[in-house]
């Protein structure tokens, strides 16, 4: 009986210290939130501490510990990432407080951008773990100068961060995109992606006509030019035989000498796109045999 009651002591104290170890381990935060429902994931890497898990759904731990990182609406961040190393990371306002950089303590995406200012924090939670702060930005304490570092998420990848966050000699470099790893956004956690650039202008056409195309000597010959496509305004430049000259989309010459007369016209809208045109008229002598030059 004794031998029985001495076997479900160390039973029952080998269980006790299962649990206070895994309790030790977690560290898990009072206020913690539901990996699924946390927009951002993944992991960042640092040859300090190894990884650093952004959300339980990472490994489908969430029902040992539920934990993750959010964006709200605002670009605001809040929630916890795990270092097996380390501990928890707060990336809440409230944790960050008294940051030692110059500018706002909390952690934020500005959507914008693409870019994260701010902190996040160890918690040593316990008597256990770290809790020294990890820089998001160079800016956070303009030491850009020295060491242009930062996370970002690029518009041409509107939802995969990438840069580094710097922790100090404990976490040193944090890299948040890597051969085989890196940290993804959903939802607030994405930038806006850049519009679609607009359609090219159509391309500009000119045609150029004048009238009459048969006319007597001393009698006008209105010259105009059609465009089509192009953007509007457009400018027009004018030259052609006996001095042909002119800077309107019509334009009037008289002749006083027999022969074909040619136009050319340079159209230039105001996208730069340019077109071009050539026409002719000829000219004869007016039914008195006369040369006249009429204004």
């Amino acid at each position: 009986m004794r031998n029985l009651r001495v076997s479900s002591f160390i039973a029952f104290l080998a269980l006790a210290v299962i649990a206070i170890v895994f309790i030790t381990s977690h560290n898990e935060p009072v206020t913690t939130f539901a990996g699924s429902s946390d927009n951002v994931s993944g992991y960042a890497w640092s040859s300090n501490i190894g990884w650093v898990s952004f959300n339980c759904t990472n490994d489908s731990s969430c029902g040992g510990s539920s934990y993750g990182v959010n964006v709200d609406a605002s670009g605001n961040l809040s929630g916890y990432a795990w270092s097996s190393n380390l501990g928890w990371i707060s990336f809440n306002s409230g944790d960050v407080a008294g940051c030692p950089g110059t500018v706002s303590c909390g952690p934020r995406l500005d959507q914008a951008t693409g870019e994260l200012t701010g902190w996040a924090k160890g918690l040593a939670i316990g008597g256990t773990g770290w809790d020294g702060f990890i820089s998001l930005n160079c800016l956070n304490n303009s030491s850009c100068g020295g060491s242009d570092y930062r996370v970002t998420v690029a518009q041409t990848d509107p939802c995969s961060w990438s840069g580094w966050a710097w922790g100090g000699a404990v976490v040193g470099w944090l890299g948040f995109s890597g051969s085989g790893y890196g940290v993804e956004g959903s939802g607030n956690a994405c930038v806006t992606p850049p519009p679609p650039p607009p359609p090219p202008p159509p391309a500009v056409t000119a045609f150029c006509s004048g009238v009459p195309a048969t006319t007597q000597t001393g009698q006008p010959v209105a010259w105009s030019v059609t465009v089509g496509g192009g953007t509007p305004p457009f400018t027009y430049i004018w030259s052609g035989t006996d001095g042909l000259s002119g800077t309107a989309a019509s334009i009037a010459k008289t002749y006083v000498t027999v022969g074909v007369k040619n136009a050319h016209v340079d159209v230039t809208d105001s996208a730069a796109q340019t077109a071009m045109a050539d026409c002719s008229v000829t000219a004869v002598r007016n039914n008195s045999g006369i040369i006249e030059v009429k204004p």
